[in-house]
């Protein structure tokens, strides 16, 4: 069996030979003209690219710096977060002190109260009898 030419893929000679061709042929003046025109602007065209980037470069810049602001607005605020946070954790602290010094002196009451009812109750066996 033999295989079909049309098929084949093509090697580097194939390749660098169609380059060799591409560079021996003349161009064409119209291509020419093209080649040329495609590289180079109008002035006018020029002028209006360059203030339109001009533009774009004060839109980027000022978006950058309303950015920047934000962002420090941001962090700023996330600080002050911060310290507020740390005051609330400092009275909340006391406050479980405060609370704890209470429950202490609710327990002592009790005590008391309890042995003032049991002191009564003795007080009052020993009068009745």
């Amino acid at each position: 069996m033999s295989s079909s030419t049309r098929n084949k893929a093509p090697n580097k000679q194939d390749i660098s030979k169609e380059k060799k061709d591409k560079q021996r042929r003349p161009a064409s003046p119209a291509s020419a003209s093209l080649k040329t025109d495609s590289y180079t602007c109008e002035p006018d065209h020029e002028v209006t690219l360059l203030d339109e980037l001009g533009k774009l470069r004060k839109e980027n810049q000022e978006g950058h710096n309303q950015t920047k602001m934000s962002l420090d607005r941001l962090e700023q605020t996330v600080l002050d977060i911060k310290v507020q946070m740390g005051e609330h954790e400092g009275r909340i602290g006391k406050l479980e002190d405060r609370v704890g010094m209470a429950e202490d002196v609710a327990v002592r009451h009790q005590r008391a109260l309890r042995y003032l009812i049991h002191r009564d109750m003795a007080l009052s066996a020993t009068c009745d009898d």
